[in-house]
């Protein structure tokens, strides 16, 4: 899923706050690994305010689907007007 990726934007997705979550719902990171860890790849995870984990992206380990529980298409900063 992140193949085409460069190192700075893998870094900064693991080590920075620049993913929108902004749901309801989502799949806990415990429930992943006992339902669908057989037939899914977890790629990521982040963590609500009170330290919850929960799966931010995954992909099928046989057939070309994949999923984020993100907005890929909403990066954080456009959250915020310019000063």
């Amino acid at each position: 899923m992140y193949s085409d990726f460069s190192r700075s934007d893998i870094d900064a997705l693991m080590n920075q706050n620049i993913t929108y979550n902004y749901h309801k719902y989502a799949v806990h990171y415990n429930d992943f690994i006992n339902i669908m860890n057989t037939d899914y790849q977890l790629n990521s995870v982040s963590w609500t305010p009170t330290n919850v984990v929960f799966v931010t992206s995954f992909e099928h380990r046989k057939y070309p689907i994949y999923a984020t529980m993100y907005h890929p298409e909403k990066p954080i900063y456009n959250k915020f007007p310019n000063p």
